[in-house]
């Protein structure tokens, strides 16, 4: 299974395409499996904690979304696109997010977007398309809290994410 390495908004992107070799860590924004495509989106924004999605980026997404090869898309970030409730961190939302919003509404590709940086759980159904945060592996923000807070009562976990070839998602968080 390839390692994917995506930035976060503490992370030096020129640093992961260095760590990055060609056996089986990648640093890029698009790979396929079967009729999977998988893209990961950079949202680090330069000296600031809010994510932002490139222009850059998001032509490749639209050539990758027009392609006939791929049936199925899901999609990975470090900021989530979508408010989540809690003060302290919509405050750090993909500014542009909605550029992908349009862009996800405009198709029947995508089934899921997956993103981390909440430091908690978060699932939504946005129409056909599953969107959803993994907890953090170290410590957990209390939800829905005006600033940010730790929950010691919160354990670390990850998510487990399966692609069917049907085009369904299975999906849970193990905590650890």
């Amino acid at each position: 299974i390839p390692i994917c390495l995506m930035s976060g908004n503490h992370d030096s992107p020129p640093l992961l395409k260095k760590i990055a070799d060609d056996r089986n860590i990648f640093y890029t924004n698009f790979m396929n499996f079967d009729s999977w495509g998988i893209f990961m989106f950079n949202t680090k924004k330069d000296d600031s904690p809010n994510g932002l999605l490139h222009d850059d980026e998001l032509q490749l997404f639209d050539k990758v979304l027009s392609d006939k090869k791929f049936e199925n898309i899901i999609i990975f970030l470090h900021h989530h696109p979508v408010l989540i409730g809690s003060a302290s961190m919509d405050s750090m939302i993909i500014e542009n997010a909605a550029l992908l919003i349009n862009r996800i509404k405009n198709t029947d590709k995508v089934k899921a977007v997956s993103w981390g940086h909440i430091h908690n759980e978060f699932y939504l159904n946005m129409g056909s398309v599953e969107l959803f945060s993994t907890p953090s592996t170290c410590y957990q923000a209390k939800e829905k809290s005006t600033n940010f807070i730790i929950d010691p009562s919160a354990m670390p976990g990850y998510r487990r994410i399966i692609l069917n070839n049907n085009g369904t998602i299975n999906t849970d968080v193990i905590r650890v």
